[in-house]
Order: C-alpha cells, then structure tokens, then sequence
C-alpha cells in the first residue's frame, strides 16, 4: 500500500520488522529538508567517542539517579513497561544486565520523573463545577546524561501540522462547499514510541536505570520500543506516521493529517464518521493500536488542545476550559518550585505551540522561544535546572505565557485576503570565515509589479559596535565571537530602510528570515545581546515610524530565497553574473546600494 501511494520513504516498512537504530547517522528518509552535513553534526559526537566516554557517561547517570518523592510514581510507570512487554527485567545487578545484552558495554540512562497536571471539574454539593487539580507522573529517560542524544545525528528537519495549517484547510473548505456543514474526526495512537522496535544490536542503549522504592535497591529494565526523551524517537516515530498519512490520502482521499501521535482531519460532517474508520482501519491493519475512549467526531473537535467550533458561519478557534486550566497549572508548579527542568519545558512548548498565531498574540512566539531554549539548554545551567539571574528571562515568560492563558478568549478564522494585498521582503545575511559580512533581500510589491534585490556588506561603523569576542560557558575564557546573528538583524533592517520607507501608511508587510533566533527576537522585541538589541529595536521603530503592519515568519534556508543575494559579494564574477541572470528569470532585478545609504547611522 505504502509503494502505490508513491511514498518516498519505503525502506521504513522492512525497518519496522529489523528494528530501527538510535545513534550513529539516522538514515536520510527523503520527507523532510534535509540538513547540510555541518547543521547535522552540530554538537554531536560519533558512536566511537560515545564508547570511548561510555564510563565517565555512566558515572553521571548515576550521579543524576537519586531517590526523588516521585519514586513510587516512577517505579509504577516502570512496572507497567515491564507488565505490558515493553521492556525486559528487572535486573537489580549490572552483570545480570550484560548476560542478557551479551555484552558489558551498555549505556545506563536514568529515568526521572515529569509531573503534569491534569485539572478535571467536579460537581459539588450544591450543584457548583468546582475545579480539581490532579497530576500525572510520565517516566523521561535522560537521553542527555546517557550520551545517547550526543550521538544520534538527525538529517532532516521534521515538520508536523500547524494550527496555520488546520485554519487554512477550514477556509478553503467554507470556499468549496459554501453552506454544507462542516466535521473534524480525531484519533490517538497508543502508546506512541513504545510501539516502535528499536534493533537489538541498539538495545544496549535502551537499558533505562531507576530506584526500586519497594526493596530500596536500584535496578535497571531494558527496553523493546522507543523511549521517551531519545532524539531518535521523534525522528523514528514521525517517519511512521509520515506512510500512514499517504495512505489516508493518497488512496482513501481523505485530508488526514497528524501531530505526533494525534491524527485528525476537517472535511464535511457526513463524510468525517467515515474517514475515522477508515484512518482506525489502516491502524489495524499496520499492526499498531488507537485509544478508543479518545475518539473524536464532532463539529467541534479539539486537535492538539485547540477547539474549532465549525458551526458558525465564520468557524471560531478556542482553548477547552479544561485545557486552558492545565496549562495554567504548569506554569504555575514551574513558578512555585522556582524550577523548570528540560523535560517539562519541552511538554510545555509543545502544549503551546498549537495556539501561536490564531490565539495568542504574535509577540508571544517570543515568550515562547525562551520555553524552547530552557528545553534544549545544555552545560552546568542545565544541571542545576533553576531560574538563575540570567535565567530571569524565562521567568517573566511563563508569567507572561500564563497571563496570556488567562486572557485568552475565542477567535474568529476571519477569511483570507484576497491576493496581491501585502508586500513580500526576504532577508538574509551570510558570514563566510575570511570575507565581508554580507546581507542579502528581495522584496515583492504585487500591486505595482515591483520585484527586487540588493546586495550589502555591512558597513565598518556598525561593526565597530558588535562585540569582538564573548565568554564561553564552559571553559570560562573569552572566545571570537560568531556575529551571524546580528548580519541577519542587520539584514532585516536594509530591507526595510531599503524599501519600505516609500510605502503608503498601513501597508501590509510578510518579512521572511531563516534564523529562528531573528524571529523569535523580532516576536518579542528585544535580544540578549546589547549590540542585537539595539539592531532589533531600530526595526521597530521603523516599523512604528511609517505605521507598517509587519509580520515576521521563519522559513528554511533552503527556501529563502534572499539566501542568494547575500552571498553575491562573496562570488567570483561569473558566479556573480550567474546570479545576476538567475535572478532576473525569475523577475527580478538588482538595485545597488552604496555604503552611506545604508543604516548604520541610526545604530547608534
């Protein structure tokens, strides 16, 4: 079925009955962007020097594997692994480890507990909802202590499904079935990474140690299927759902899409009972199960904690009262215990994530990405876990996310505007060890055919102002520091002193950039860094200053196409003619700009 659906990815379904690996280079799947070598191989290390560090990485899974008021929680989501065969064990002795493995050279990684809220309402006494705030312990295999993310080398950048995304099949369906009712149907998968088999040549980096709190001895099970808090898992799990997909397409024709182990699709409500039964069906059939008691059919299905009411004429989107409540609670436990370890603040990222845009406001992806960094955070500030002075920014997130929570309420899925209404401007900057600073841009004026590109070194006065070198985290001592960061601020600034000073007031302006650092900074208005600040903040200003309505997106490198522009300076003539035509099919042509029509005077 997965080869009729013409599926890129066909070696997956022999993977399945092999196994799949969980360190080393995980193999190219051809679904998503692929990453140059050196993105890939960015902080990680191969599978020798994880061997070569396999005593030292054990040493401090012990030292992190500590009896904790969560062991009789975590010991009973480990007897459930162990009950449900998806794991074998327990072994209270390292030697009983290594006879079954065959091997003594296995990788220890310590299980901690995530606490998460799960508020549920109940009715009083006298007829009242009263809110109770319960909590679920998940058990997170510490992939970082282990080494095991150290070593496991992802090539592409996934992509899951946006709530932009589930807006836009809404709005398209109300412009293709004008007055039909409209459905969504949902399902959950069960028991997600457990269910894929990792090889047993890899087994040695599932064994998962914890504390027995019963017999107060340490003991260690070794897993069958992907465990939570391994980079692999994600990436092996999504390429499960990536042919399952196909085939609700491809062959059932039915809009179905997913969001890690949550599928759904909006299609009309006649139609939608149908779809889920058939979306269950190819679940059978692959071998993997569904939560039934999270089954959706609704007019106003609830797809990863967003709930879109297709009943009006103009569909709402809004959060359950439920949902929203839970939310609330995380960042309130995170801001009591003054703590927010990774493994929380990725649950908390991805509980987020789906209201950006349509129900939080766009500064907000900011506070958002301070969620993200703690999540991936690394060194001796993620060994302590706490909101340190430095940290103090995470902090004023969440109590900005939760206010955020607080205020929410419903919001219309206005409908899309018609084309050609907003100016398009693509930014980029370069920095190639040895040449100029370059920064590139290419903007797109629909309503007056205008489609341009210029290319710029940044001038020597606003160099002068970046920072030379900074203070490395780990070794204390000052390092040359990379400033690609601030070309790509820079960047976005020429575009807009470039061009958009000529446009009428109000005018609509998409500004993409491909450095999520230069989202996230212009989301929420300021930087770390003094000299990105000031950069940041000029774009703003501007942006105030001619009454602009700008939107900032991230896209890819390989699709910005301003990538191209700003690497002119840095080619030999005939590359730089080669541009020069490639551009010009593509309609557009180059404007120069001269060093002191540039903006380093406003950077002061």
């Amino acid at each position: 079925m997965v080869r009729l659906t013409g599926h890129k990815d066909t070696d997956y379904v022999r993977l399945l009955g092999e196994g799949l690996e969980l360190v080393g280079d995980l193999p190219p799947c051809g679904l998503w962007t692929t990453l140059t070598p050196e993105e890939a191989s960015l902080g990680k290390i191969s599978k020798e020097e994880l061997a070569n560090q396999r005593g030292s990485m054990n040493a401090e899974a012990k030292a992190r594997q500590v009896p904790s008021e969560e062991a009789h929680a975590l010991w009973k989501v480990t007897c459930r692994d162990l009950d449900r065969g998806w794991a074998d064990g327990p072994f209270y002795e390292k030697s009983e480890v290594s006879a079954f493995l065959g091997t003594s050279a296995w990788h220890s990684t310590p299980r901690f507990a995530v606490t998460t809220p799960r508020p549920s309402f109940e009715i009083s006494p006298d007829g009242s909802k009263v809110l109770v705030l319960n909590t679920k312990v998940r058990g997170v295999d510490d992939g970082a202590a282990s080494g095991v993310n150290s070593a496991a080398k992802v090539t592409g950048r996934m992509r899951c499904a946006t709530t932009d995304q589930n807006a836009a099949a809404i709005r398209l369906l109300k412009e293709l079935f004008p007055g039909c009712e409209l459905g969504g149907a949902a399902i959950d998968q069960s028991e997600a990474y457990r269910t894929i088999p990792v090889r047993w040549s890899e087994r040695r980096y599932c064994v998962t140690s914890n504390f027995d709190p019963v017999s107060k001895r340490k003991v260690w099970i070794v897993l069958r299927g992907h465990c939570f808090g391994a980079v692999a898992s994600v990436h092996n799990f999504c390429r499960l759902n990536a042919p399952i997909r196909s085939i609700a397409r491809s062959i059932l024709r039915f809009p179905a899409e997913y969001y890690m182990d949550d599928h759904f699709l909006m299609e009309r409500l006649s139609t939608a009972p149908g779809a889920m039964y058939c979306m269950k069906a190819i679940f059978r059939l692959a071998g993997f199960a569904t939560d039934d008691k999270r089954d959706q059919v609704s007019q106003a299905p609830v797809v990863p904690g967003v709930q879109y009411d297709l009943v009006p004429e103009v569909p709402e989107v809004s959060v359950p009262e439920l949902k929203a409540a839970r939310r609330i609670a995380q960042t309130d436990v995170a801001a009591r215990a003054n703590t927010l370890r990774p493994g929380a603040a990725g649950k908390l990222y991805g509980a987020l994530l789906f209201l950006i845009s349509h129900l939080f406001e766009h500064s907000l992806r900011g506070l958002l990405q301070e969620v993200s960094d703690r999540q991936h955070m690394k060194g001796p500030h993620n060994k302590v876990a706490r909101f340190l002075p430095e940290n103090k920014r995470l902090l004023d997130a969440l109590l900005g996310l939760r206010q955020a929570l607080v205020d929410l309420s419903p919001r219309i899925l206005r409908p899309r505007l018609p084309a050609g209404t907003h100016v398009t401007l693509c930014t980029d900057g370069m920095e190639t060890p040895g040449k100029p600073f370059g920064t590139g841009c290419l903007i797109r004026v629909p309503w007056s055919g205008l489609q341009q590109w210029c290319y710029s070194p940044v001038p020597s006065g606003v160099r002068d102002q970046w920072k030379k070198t900074v203070k490395c985290r780990k070794t204390g001592k000052k390092a040359p520091k990379r400033h690609i960061v601030n070309i790509e601020a820079y960047g976005a600034l020429l575009g807009i002193f470039t061009w958009l000073r000529s446009m009428p007031k109000g005018t609509r302006v998409v500004l993409f950039v491909d450095s999520s650092n230069i989202f996230a900074m212009l989301c929420r208005g300021s930087a770390r860094e003094k000299d990105t600040r000031i950069t940041i903040s000029t774009i703003l200003e501007w942006t105030e200053i001619l009454s602009l309505h700008l939107w900032v997106e991230w896209v890819e490198g390989e699709s910005n196409i301003a990538g191209t522009p700003s690497r002119w300076g840095t080619e030999s003539p005939s590359d730089q003619r080669k541009i020069v035509n490639d551009l010009r099919n593509l309609g557009a042509h180059q404007i120069l700009v001269a060093e002191q029509d540039c903006p380093g005077m406003l950077m002061s």
